[in-house]
């Protein structure tokens, strides 16, 4: 009887998971602090950010950091990015300030969104950039959507804050 030698094959598996694209609607302040959490450190391209006054819209596109799903893969670190579009609705303002609009291929980092109640439900949302910038949505109230377009790429490198650096 011959012995068969059977060879086992290294099933190349991706690993940080199956991609789920986020779906996620923002009503309210407490929503907007959710939204805030996923998009920090997105990276926006000031040419793919439009206020569109007649549609009442806001609109960008950013390479959103999938904070939840950060994985710690033996002594590699891999992450990911996704590809992810915004839509702020019932807008009748916009302001920039410390972001130059004509710089169409600055890139930013979008720290944080933040809602301040003015008149209820309306309000100015604020969109937060490392180096002080900002971007402030004045609207009659939180319609505010967040979709993965469905594209993703690996990244080696995480965001890093000054609370982590020592």
């Amino acid at each position: 009887m011959t012995e068969k030698k059977t060879q086992k094959t290294k099933k190349t598996k991706n690993p940080i998971g199956v991609f789920q694209p986020l779906r996620l609607a923002a009503l309210g302040a407490e929503d907007v602090a959710v939204l805030s959490a996923h998009l920090q450190d997105a990276l926006l391209r000031v040419g793919d950010c439009l206020y569109m006054p007649e549609k009442r819209r806001f609109a960008a596109t950013c390479h959103r950091f999938c904070w939840e799903e950060e994985r710690d893969q033996a002594s590699e670190k891999i992450y990911r990015r996704a590809l992810c579009n915004l839509a702020f609705d019932a807008v009748f303002n916009m302001t920039a300030k410390g972001v130059d609009l004509g710089r169409e291929e600055e890139t930013l980092a979008l720290l944080a969104i933040c809602f301040e109640e003015k008149e209820a439900p309306g309000g100015v949302l604020r969109l937060i950039f490392g180096g002080g910038g900002e971007i402030e949505l004045h609207v009659e109230a939180v319609e505010i959507l967040l979709r993965d377009s469905g594209q993703h790429w690996e990244t080696r490198q995480r965001p890093r804050h000054l609370s982590e650096e020592g």
